[in-house]
């Protein structure tokens, strides 16, 4: 009975992540059809999230490797506990006492050896960045000790998720699942049954190596935030789909990393100069080429007819959706908790809202109108209004940066261009220089 209530979980998650991330990409697709025991792992930089943007992609039934503090309440237990979570202590969870894991770890055993599936993430805590940190070695641990046991006869595979988000935290982004090769924990025999210490590090210098090639892998929060504005700029200037604009970006940081200091600091600060100009006007770069290529009169036509033809759908659906969208929104808010948590209480809190808001006001319709019918009419029009609403919202934004830019280049056109321009003719020089010696991911 636990098993069919987890694969009605595992679709309602999917129904949900969907309408969290409805623009999501899977690469290497391929390899999520896996027959043999598996360990998945992937970065964490989304908290409860990542585990399931990971284990609903796959067909096998998945357990959880779950810090040990969150099995402290009784509510806490009974949940990670009936919904397949194996506590795993960290060094700050033992509260000065010696740490033991062994039973976590026979746990993992006997589930691998049955021809389980595991979600593991390596690093050990999650953090929002888009680089993976230095991963310890329980994964490599727990793969070894299940082979070995299991005399090397198990097949046993750990499969590497890359989560690329556009914004971990916010409604309807972008989100990109780079699927890496797997890697055969049986071809560590050898080594293992000569020294398994140096084994599990050997195999985890492999896995951290198979894992920042999901991923931008910038050094640090500074590069990271110097990289974006540079991808911001690419994709203005050649839109390209997620896995290519990843692709793209790869090769680039590989460029920087192998060019001298002097490019990259002219590089980034003819980028953080012209971005100065972007912050202070409270603009992008998308908002400044498209106030370029749009006829001024031709883009307040089109965008205020929008708005003026629109506006009674959007607020159908905005009113309509005040509470489901209000309450997942302000929750964090309230609840005052790690930002890294966002996304997972409006997940979490939309999909206990929905069916009790929408059954609400469905039957508020048909008291009101006593027609079945119309309350259908009703029910069916929400979710695309509502979506209607968000994207409504979402044009205002655009229309309003776009404005300020078409204001600002009135004055500034070829002040502000000449910076863009200066950033673009480093970037073509900069694709003109060498990789580093770090293979890109295949996709």
């Amino acid at each position: 009975m636990r098993y069919y209530f987890y694969k009605f979980a595992r679709q309602i998650v999917r129904l949900f992540l969907a309408i969290f991330y409805p623009n999501t990409r899977i690469t290497n697709r391929q390899y999520l059809d896996f027959k043999n025991p598996t360990i998945i792992v992937s970065n964490h930089p989304n908290t409860l999230l990542d585990p399931l943007n990971t284990a609903s992609r796959i067909k096998q039934h998945s357990f959880f490797l779950a810090n040990a503090s969150l099995f402290k309440s009784a509510i806490g237990n009974w949940f990670f506990s009936t919904f397949y979570c194996v506590p795993i202590e960290r060094p700050k969870d033992r509260g000065g006492r010696k740490m033991s894991n062994a039973d976590s770890f026979a746990k993992c055993d006997e589930h691998l050896s049955n021809g389980g599936t595991l979600y593991i993430a390596p690093q050990g805590y999650s953090q929002i960045k888009r680089r993976i940190d230095e991963i310890k070695t329980g994964t490599a641990r727990i793969a070894l000790s299940a082979e070995n046991s299991s005399e090397w006869k198990l097949g046993l595979e750990i499969l590497p998720f890359g989560l690329n988000y556009e914004s971990p935290r916010f409604f309807r982004t972008d989100l990109l699942i780079n699927t890496g090769k797997p890697i055969l924990v049986a071809n560590y025999k050898e080594a293992y049954e000569k020294d398994p210490y140096q084994t599990a590090k050997a195999l985890t210098r492999d896995l951290q190596v198979a894992m920042e090639l999901l991923l931008p892998d910038t050094k640090d929060d500074e590069e990271d935030a110097f990289v974006k504005q540079l991808e911001d700029i690419q994709q203005t200037e050649l839109p390209v789909d997620m896995g290519a604009a990843f692709q793209r970006s790869k090769k680039m940081i590989q460029r920087l990393h192998a060019t001298d200091i002097g490019f990259y600091t002219k590089l980034k600060t003819a980028t953080e100069s012209y971005r100065k100009e972007l912050v202070s006007k409270k603009i992008d770069d998308n908002a400044v080429m498209k106030s370029i290529s749009f006829d001024n009169i031709g883009f307040h036509i089109k965008y205020i007819g929008f708005f003026v033809l629109g506006f009674p759908f959007f607020l159908y659906g905005a009113i309509n959706h005040i509470l489901l969208a209000g309450i997942p929104a302000i929750l964090p808010k309230i609840m005052k908790l790690y930002p890294g948590y966002d996304s997972n209480i409006k997940v979490l809190s939309g999909m206990l809202l929905w069916p009790i808001l929408y059954g609400v006001q469905g039957k508020l319709v048909h008291s009101l109108t006593g027609a079945w019918l119309i309350t259908l009419l009703y029910l069916i029009t929400l979710y695309p209004l509502g979506v209607f609403a968000w994207k409504y919202k979402e044009q205002v934004k655009e229309f309003l940066k776009i404005n300020r830019a078409i204001r600002f280049l009135k004055t500034k056109k070829t002040f502000l261009l000449e910076k863009r321009t200066a950033v673009l003719q480093l970037l073509a020089e900069l694709s003109q220089h060498p990789l580093s010696a770090k293979p890109s991911s295949e996709n």
